[in-house]
């Protein structure tokens, strides 16, 4: 697997970029949408903090309503969150590491000025020069931090607009959760009702209502626990966006997926050989240790343990380089393979369904007519209940794959050090 991959120019996992088919509005074009958003937060954190910093006494969301689609939620991630402002200030870390190699680098050529002009003055320049493979290496360490930083910062953009995606999908699924759970409770309310009308007729025993009276009480449990879930996830929500913890916060978009019009596979494969962080990073890292090892050679002896390492770190960067292109290759096809099965899970899903309804619909009939019984019923009805928890869970799954496969093509979410 990629993430096993020990590359020698330590890379560190972040994640992913937005689908395509997800985010097709461009940022500055939203820029008015995202003011208006902001604002209304706004408005709703000095309404909560009027009059000090009051806590909201129940669980209830309050404050005006925030209605929030994707593409607001990824354009507020992209320009008002903590994690833009983290993704800044290490840009700004990178171009003070790239400052420096050229401050080396200049370092060098003012050295090697003072020692020229000494010698035309026929003075000795008490001076230990620096070996044109050292010069070399500098060069090629600062054209390459040059070339990385902003990379670097793209790979950054990548995993808060996936984190931002995963965070409104994973919300929209706790709150497809809680309205499945709610039908539940209805149809063991219906079954309920029912089943007393029978008992009263005398068509079936005491031991059915009371079994009808436990399942809609576990409906309820059931939904309870989905309502407490959904919760979390909106405070997290809110949270991630930097609302106030107990924002009204509506999301827009549905979970269900409209099937992507996604990147041909060789084309896909072709595009992340090209792109990919991971490929730079090996790249950069067996030119570098190449030029290490020749340095090595050249101040110590062949037998030495500094040159036995300086070999050591130039065979593994020859071997993490060599690797790379395959590894990236197997994570596209991986990612590739993903959407597909998760594409195909959600259309098993969608047939689960409808089958499951039918199901019961056939099977409560029956019980109707005396010729089922009320735990075939219930059954039938558990079958409904998992098969539509089943299909949300599919769609969340088909969308984060989406996702992943969009973001493999790009320079990915691995940070290079340099």
């Amino acid at each position: 697997m990629l993430q096993n991959h020990k590359w020698k120019v330590a890379t560190f996992l972040l994640a992913g970029i937005l689908t395509a088919t997800l985010i097709v509005t461009p940022v500055i074009a939203q820029a008015e949408t995202a003011a208006t958003t902001t604002s209304a937060v706004t408005s709703t954190a000095s309404a909560i903090t009027a009059t000090g910093p009051a806590i909201v006494p129940d669980m209830n969301f309050v404050g005006p309503e925030i209605k929030l689609s994707l593409n607001q939620a990824v354009l507020l991630t992209l320009t008002t969150s903590s994690g833009i402002e983290s993704a800044k200030i290490k840009k700004m870390n990178n171009l003070a590491k790239t400052e420096e190699y050229f401050q080396t680098i200049s370092s060098y050529a003012q050295q090697d000025k003072m020692e020229e002009n000494a010698s035309k003055l026929g003075y000795s320049f008490a001076y230990s020069g620096t070996s044109r493979t050292a010069k070399e290496m500098a060069r090629l360490a600062a054209d390459f931090a040059t070339a990385q930083s902003p990379k670097n910062y793209d790979a950054e953009l990548n995993t808060l607009r996936r984190n931002a995606v995963k965070q409104y999908f994973e919300t929209l699924q706790a709150r497809d959760t809680v309205r499945i759970a709610q039908d539940n409770v209805k149809a063991q309310e219906t079954l309920l009702r029912n089943t007393n009308a029978k008992f009263k007729l005398g068509l079936v025993a005491k031991k059915d209502v009371l079994s009808a009276e436990v399942s809609l009480n576990e409906a309820k449990t059931s939904l309870l626990g989905a309502q407490n879930a959904y919760a979390t996830k909106q405070m997290r929500l809110n949270q991630y966006f930097e609302f106030p913890l107990m924002q009204k916060t509506t999301l827009t978009d549905t979970l269900a997926v409209k099937d992507p019009v996604l990147m041909p596979l060789t084309e896909a494969i072709a595009k992340a050989l090209a792109n990919r962080n991971e490929i730079a990073g090996a790249n950069f890292g067996l030119a570098y240790q190449t030029l290490n090892l020749k340095e090595a050679g050249n101040n110590y002896s062949h037998y030495s343990a500094a040159y036995y390492k300086a070999q050591y770190t130039y065979m593994d960067a020859q071997k993490t380089a060599k690797d790379a292109p395959v590894d990236v290759e197997i994570d596209v096809r991986e990612k590739f393979m993903q959407v597909q099965a998760a594409k195909a899970s959600v259309e098993l899903g969608k047939l689960n369904v409808a089958k499951s309804k039918e199901s019961y619909r056939m099977i409560n009939s029956s019980y109707q007519l005396g010729m089922k019984t009320l735990a075939d019923v219930q059954n039938a009805q558990l079958g409904v209940v998992k098969s539509e928890n089943d299909l949300s869970e599919n769609y969340l799954a088909y969308q984060l794959a989406i996702i992943d496969y969009e973001q493999a093509v790009t320079v990915g979410t691995y940070l290079v050090q340099f």
